[in-house]
């Protein structure tokens, strides 16, 4: 299942862009795939980088993975990405990448790099994706105009998971939020205790009790209260005790 991201891009000191994304319709715990295409037209000078800041629901859509390479105008195979998250309704995230192919054609529609997520959310769901503004070579662009993607989700909501589970995160190094998965296999309260290696506790979220089911974790790490470091989440539910470390790297 596919959604496009079209950009068409106008430049002569400085592009001109309008962003036409296409809403589609997907089962619960299918994959998407979000190519960012757009026009690239006589941009300043050398084309030396470019930086998207992506706006999503992070609670019903989890970044697999972003694509460059190939034909894409994204050389990097793997685009920089850093996420910042807001509230479980608003993530951001910046891709960006300076490895770039320049279009033979300036006036032909380009893949710029390819969005990989995963659905989260229950059945019946509606999660937005939305290109909020485009940087050419450091410098901001106009956005003309911008149409969100909508992505509904359909189905019947997954089986319960048989075992309590705690998944790595997203992304891993942290910059300033990172989200983790989790499993539950019967109703029980969950508690989660972050760590510093040392010992000491960073942070503890209020006990919550929870239903079998697939639960996802938004976990903010300021930088005010998290140094650089390797820290250690733990949860735990009437079936035991659960682990999973992370790097914060700023």
């Amino acid at each position: 299942m596919l959604v496009v991201l079209e950009l068409l891009c106008t430049t002569t000191t400085q592009a001109q862009v309008s962003v036409q994304l296409r809403d589609t319709v997907v089962k619960r715990g299918d994959a998407v795939q979000i190519p960012v295409r757009g026009i690239i037209s006589a941009p300043v000078g050398k084309l030396d980088s470019i930086r998207l800041v992506v706006r999503y629901t992070p609670s019903l859509l989890g970044l697999r993975s972003v694509e460059g390479g190939s034909t894409r105008t994204f050389q990097c195979p793997t685009p920089r990405v850093d996420s910042q998250f807001v509230s479980l309704s608003t993530g951001f995230l910046q891709i960006s990448c300076n490895t770039l192919l320049k279009p033979q054609n300036p006036n032909d529609t380009t893949t710029l790099c390819v969005l990989n997520f995963a659905t989260r959310a229950a059945a019946d769901s509606i999660a937005r994706v939305n290109v909020d503004s485009i940087f050419i070579n450091g410098r901001p662009q106009v956005l003309l105009a911008s149409r969100p993607a909508t992505i509904t989700v359909r189905g019947t909501p997954f089986a319960p998971i048989p075992i309590d589970n705690l998944s790595a995160n997203y992304p891993n190094p942290v910059l300033l939020a990172t989200t983790f998965a989790y499993s539950i296999s019967e109703t029980t309260p969950v508690r989660f205790t972050v760590f510093s290696l040392s010992g000491q506790i960073m942070t503890e979220i209020p006990e919550l009790t929870r239903p079998p089911g697939t639960y996802v974790l938004e976990l903010p790490v300021p930088a005010t209260d998290y140094a650089n470091g390797v820290f250690i989440l733990r949860m735990t539910t009437n079936k035991g005790v659960f682990h999973q470390t992370f790097q914060i790297f700023r």
